[in-house]
């Protein structure tokens, strides 16, 4: 997939605004409950779930659970859950995060 042509079309389709993503604001919710209202999502084509998690005294992260193996999200992440404070999305279905300077492809799983 090439991305950095696609980060430069900005009508990805099916891509994902980061106010599509569920914000999970309840600290008290267990972190096995976690994805319970999570997006399904594919990232570079490979099935996930995503969320925003926003608890006080915290920094708001990014939380991307891989439902399959992802060539770089997977070897960064833990028990398949990929988190970093450093992402923005600037365009429709293009993530980019902190670490890496090609971005990721984010769309909604039809």
């Amino acid at each position: 997939m090439e991305t950095h042509t696609m980060k430069n079309n900005q009508n990805i389709k099916n891509g994902v605004q980061e106010s599509d993503i569920p914000l999970l604001t309840d600290h008290n919710v267990p972190e096995e409950d976690f994805f319970n209202t999570g997006l399904h999502v594919t990232v570079d084509n490979c099935k996930a779930i995503v969320l925003i998690r926003s608890f006080p005294h915290s920094s708001q992260k990014i939380i991307i659970k891989l439902l399959e193996h992802h060539p770089i999200l997977s070897g960064r992440s833990e028990d398949a859950v990929f988190m970093t404070k450093y992402y923005k999305i600037d365009h429709p279905g293009v993530l980019e995060w902190g670490g890496s300077d090609i971005p990721v492809i984010i769309l909604n799983q039809d």
